[in-house]
């Protein structure tokens, strides 16, 4: 029986040794099982211990008297404290604190799990903002692509008419072409004044234009306007600055480029690709184009608009018109018949 005693305590500090060692492991790996199996154990090593000391206890009462001595060796045994044991409340209070422990851990894991998803969203946000950097940078390309084949497209037909000459028209020409130019009721009407070419023109004749009144004329029956003015100018010429800033009051929208002078001595500002390419450009805003011209070089950008549906006016001096102009045009203003009603 005391060996079996003895045995059943080994055991027992075995357990609760393996409990300690179980508790330790349970709080770093955060399994509970580490230390419930062994405490389980020992709480029912213990049981069994007791169930047999309460056994003993029952024997000696069952036994005779004893002798003094023996009574006194009891005595002395008795005198002895017994051993502590883990009992059910101890063993409570251990797997709460393991439950805290776990519980701890998970707020920690939560916690980090928060911050990370935080980043990520974090980090989407600026893929989504990289996305529409992106899809604007596309935009402009592709707007960039489509002016340069605009550009390409009228340097093409400027090179195509480079070579034109102009001539004088013959009164037939002139008459059948201006009795042509009726328009419609409320159309809308874009002018696009070439500047320099009326310039000369007037200049060839020795008159001056009064672009007031030009732009009362040109503007006739017409629901709504728009007058495009291209020229160049000299930074230090005042006079013509301030002309420039009365042809903006009158209404025209001033277009102009600083003159440069050539090798050659010429003195020129070209701004006939900025027309062609406007008057393309605008062709869904208007119903007819009138190009105050006599310049062969926009046989091109006439040709382009025509081909949109929309007419085609062009107004300038009989002696400085281009006949190919002329006969792409829809009708052909003459300004030498009308120099009473625009000097």
């Amino acid at each position: 029986m005391n060996d079996k005693h003895k045995r059943l305590n080994i055991a027992k500090q075995i357990l609760l040794f393996s409990s300690v060692v179980g508790a330790g492991i349970s709080s770093i790996t955060g399994q509970v099982a580490y230390v419930s199996v062994p405490l389980s154990l020992a709480a029912v090593l213990m049981n069994e211990d007791n169930r047999r000391r309460c056994e003993l206890l029952q024997q000696s009462a069952s036994f005779p008297p004893q002798s003094d001595a023996t009574q006194k060796q009891g005595s002395t045994q008795l005198e002895h404290p017994p051993q502590k044991y883990l009992t059910n409340t101890h063993l409570r209070l251990i797997i709460s604190k393991l439950h805290q422990v776990q519980q701890q851990q998970k707020v920690m894991q939560i916690g980090q799990i928060n911050k990370l998803e935080q980043q990520v969203k974090e980090i989407q946000q600026m893929l989504g903002d990289l996305d529409a950097s992106t899809e604007d940078l596309q935009d402009r390309t592709r707007n960039l692509d489509q002016l340069q084949q605009q550009i390409a497209e009228v340097q093409q037909m400027l090179q195509a008419e480079a070579f034109s000459r102009t001539i004088p028209l013959s009164p037939q020409v002139t008459s059948s072409a201006t009795k042509s130019c009726h328009r419609q009721q409320h159309e809308r009407v874009a002018i696009f004044v070439d500047a320099a070419n009326l310039y000369y023109g007037a200049s060839s004749l020795g008159i001056k234009i009064n672009y007031a009144q030009l732009l009362s004329i040109l503007q006739a029956k017409s629901a709504t306007c728009r007058v495009f003015l291209y020229t160049g100018f000299e930074p230090n010429n005042k006079k013509q600055l301030s002309f420039l800033s009365w042809m903006q009051r009158q209404g025209y929208q001033v277009f102009s480029k600083e003159v440069v002078q050539h090798a050659d001595g010429s003195r020129k500002a070209n701004l006939d690709v900025e027309l062609s390419l406007h008057m393309v450009e605008l062709a869904n805003s208007y119903d007819t184009a009138v190009l105050v011209s006599g310049d062969g070089d926009f046989v091109f950008p006439v040709k382009i608009v025509q081909s949109r549906g929309k007419r085609v006016e062009v107004v300038s001096f009989r002696s400085s018109t281009s006949v190919t102009l002329c006969k792409a045009a829809d009708c052909f203003l003459d300004l030498e018949t009308i120099l009473d009603q625009i000097c």
